[in-house]
């Protein structure tokens, strides 16, 4: 979610917008990177107080002169809600990057609540749509997907996968199958080392896991490796901001998760590189990958349908070529960050254009709005 904010500031024309990003917890792992581009970004460090925030909130608001305002999921959705209501900031927009597995009901609640004096809703997959229809009774109209976008400059296929596995450390000769997420059991690592399990015998892979999570959470994945006799197989990498240079460097992604906001960055990133997918059928996956055209998609929880997936890809240089090359150009036909820009500011202008005929006064140039 961090990326994509990233992504869009610089995307978005300066000569209409002035984007501004405010963390209502702290500003996040991205959030330097945002400033660093050279975009103002607020970090209200208060820590789960809705009051104390939606105060700061209206009073950033009204000094900022905000006239749009683009909360994000579901706590700084509703406070930043509220608070543009009350500092009566133009446009409202509210983006939902997650597909719950239960119906929380304070949450139907406070969206039903909120409903009314919400201009827009993005959502970044048709099924968080459905979700957002059926549970909080959102206008099919009000909602606009709009799916997450790659830079495809940054994520585009290397020349040679040796020579990336060697600049990091890895051996050139031996296949690399690799996961890139949090470490977070809804993410599948389970089912990721049960394959590698029952692939031990038969492939000689270099397996890696980049990414890091809460303490509990990592200690429990690498308890998982454990379990299954594989943690002295298995490279735990750690956080690592060199995203692309790691999947240049994979012969195989691979993705078992249980359930997904939107097709997956990492997934995404991974198929621009025209690096080969194995990911599970959860609704948001579907969305994004087409099984045996742009990658492979087996049932979620399936272990043995992992890996042989995985030997699938494996052993047939033909079709780990051919399901690259077909991911890559999906990727640039849907998924491209500049996509992702054009319809974000395109759903601002609309939503403007929508504030000012309520206005009666016509559609006119609002100067820089602020985000």
């Amino acid at each position: 979610m961090q990326q994509s904010v990233l992504n869009l500031f610089r995307g978005l024309d300066a000569k209409r917008f002035r984007p501004m990003a405010c963390g209502v917890e702290n500003s996040g792992a991205i959030g330097a990177e945002i400033e660093a581009a050279g975009f103002e970004v607020v970090n209200l460090g208060l820590v789960r107080r809705p009051i104390p925030t939606i105060l700061a909130l209206i009073s950033l608001m009204r000094q900022r002169q905000i006239d749009i305002a683009h909360a994000a999921n579901f706590y700084s959705g509703w406070v930043a809600r509220l608070a543009a209501i009350i500092a009566r900031v133009p446009v409202r927009v509210m983006h939902e990057h997650t597909l719950f597995d239960r119906k929380r009901w304070a949450r139907v609640l406070i969206n039903r609540l909120l409903d009314p004096f919400t201009d827009g809703v993005i959502t970044v997959s048709q099924a968080v749509k459905g979700q957002l229809i059926s549970w909080y009774g959102y206008a099919d109209d009000k909602i606009e997907v709009i799916y997450n976008g790659v830079d495809l400059a940054q994520f585009s296929p290397v020349s040679s996968r040796s020579e990336e596995k060697k600049r990091l450390g890895l051996d050139p000769d031996r296949p690399v199958v690799g996961m890139i997420s949090r470490l977070l059991p809804s993410k599948g690592h389970r089912y990721f080392f049960e394959a590698i399990r029952e692939l031990l015998d038969r492939v000689d892979v270099q397996w890696i896991v980049v990414g890091t999570g809460a303490k509990e959470h990592e200690d429990q994945i690498r308890r998982e490796a454990k379990v299954c006799g594989i943690d002295h197989v298995v490279q735990f990498v750690g956080m690592q901001r060199n995203v692309s240079q790691w999947l240049g460097s994979f012969d195989v992604y691979v993705l078992p998760t249980l359930q997904e906001g939107g097709p997956p960055i990492s997934v995404l990133e991974a198929m621009a590189m025209a690096c080969p997918v194995v990911v599970s059928d959860c609704p948001t996956n579907l969305e994004g990958v087409e099984h045996e055209r742009t990658g492979l998609i087996v049932a979620r929880k399936d272990s043995a349908g992992l890996a042989r997936a995985i030997e699938a890809l494996l052993v047939d240089a033909e079709l780990r070529a051919r399901l690259g090359i077909e991911a890559r150009r999906h990727v640039e036909r849907s998924f491209s960050v500049e996509r992702y820009v054009q319809r974000t500011s395109q759903y601002y202008e609309e939503l403007w254009a929508k504030h000012e005929r309520k206005k009666g006064v016509g559609y006119s140039n609002a100067g820089g709005s602020s985000e």
